[in-house]
Formats: C-alpha cells, sequence, structure tokens
C-alpha cells in the first residue's frame, strides 16, 4: 500500500511541474481546461515557482505583441511604438529572471552581463488601469479587436508588474514604465483612428 501511495504522490508532482512548464515555454500553451493560467498568483503555482507575476506579466506581454502584429495598421507609427516598447519591457523582465541566481542579486550591473541595453520610454500621463477600454470581449463588435486585446493584455501585464515583491535593480520598474508606454501608444493608435 505504500508503495502506491507513493507512487501516485508521485506522478501527481511530475504531473504538476510538467503543467506549469508547458505555461512559460514560449509558443506552447496547456491544454484547455487544465486549470492553471498564468497570473494565478500564489497559489498553487506560487509554491514551485519563483517570481510568478514576473512570469506572468511576460507571458501578457507576448500576448500583447502577438496582437500587435496581428492589427491590420499602423496607426500613424502607434501600433509600432507600443510594440517596441512592449518588446522592451520583455527584455527588461528577462533580465530580471536572468538574475536572480547571480551572485550580487538583481543590481543594475545584471542588465549589462544580460547583453546590451534596452530603450525603455518614459511614460506620461495615462489614464488608471483599465481607462478607455471597451468591456466587452475580443470579437464581440469592437473596432480594431486586436488593438483592444492588447491593450487589456497590457493592462494585465501592469497588475502583474505592480504586484511583484522586488524591483529587481529597477527592471521591475522599468519593465512597468514601458507597458505604460505602450498602453499610452495603444490609446493614441484609437484616437488616431477617430481622425
Amino acid at each position: 500500500m505504500k508503495i502506491l501511495t507513493s507512487t501516485f504522490k508521485l506522478l501527481a508532482q511530475t504531473a504538476t511541474v510538467a503543467a506549469i512548464a508547458l505555461l512559460y515555454m514560449p509558443g506552447v500553451q496547456a491544454a484547455p481546461g487544465a486549470g492553471l493560467t498564468p497570473g494565478a498568483g500564489e497559489g498553487a503555482q506560487g509554491k514551485h515557482e519563483k517570481h510568478p507575476h514576473i512570469r506572468a506579466a511576460i507571458h501578457e506581454l507576448r500576448e500583447a505583441t502577438r496582437e500587435m502584429k496581428e492589427a491590420a495598421h499602423d496607426f500613424g507609427g502607434h501600433r509600432e511604438e507600443a510594440l517596441k516598447a512592449s518588446e522592451g519591457a520583455i527584455e527588461q523582465l528577462k533580465i530580471c529572471l536572468e538574475s536572480v541566481g547571480k551572485k550580487g542579486g538583481a543590481g543594475k550591473g545584471a542588465h549589462a552581463e544580460a547583453g546590451g541595453s534596452v530603450a525603455t520610454p518614459k511614460a506620461g500621463k495615462g489614464g488608471g488601469e483599465g481607462a478607455g477600454l471597451a468591456k466587452s470581449g475580443q470579437g464581440e463588435g469592437e473596432h480594431h479587436p486586436h488593438i483592444h486585446a492588447a491593450l487589456r493584455e497590457l493592462h494585465e501585464a501592469a497588475r502583474e508588474l505592480k504586484e511583484a515583491a522586488h524591483d529587481f535593480g529597477g527592471h521591475r520598474e522599468e519593465a512597468l514604465k514601458a507597458t505604460d508606454f505602450a498602453i499610452e501608444q495603444l490609446k493614441k493608435a484609437l484616437e488616431f483612428d477617430k481622425k
């Protein structure tokens, strides 16, 4: 009976680790209904993974960049600026995760070790989280659904970054500034379309 119980526990742990790994591999998604979602907070995932908010923010930013790339228009350059800012935020967060295991912690020096500089634009004044977003889901009559979906993903990424416990030598804050800038640019893109 002990062998059966031990085997069952080992199988359950292996399945959990595999499911979590699938969630954070670029381009791979868990099967629908698997019960594990990025950004689930400190629940079951938080026990097995360090810095879940940073990883969830990276996921949201990747989804936002995918949506922006699928948008049909450039909106006077605003979509491209938002895309660059989102990619810069992803790079900042990669630096955060790369620096975690290094001696000296996640100081600003870790940025140079990770390979080059990432420009992060300064965010100006913007609306609060979710400001200007349509409440409906994608495809429910929204004009420019990819831009609206990207905005939702960016707001979720910003929320995750605000909930993260560490600053990683300023890299989390730079990622948040870049994310806020991307949000502003997409709002400007929608305004540009109205002209």
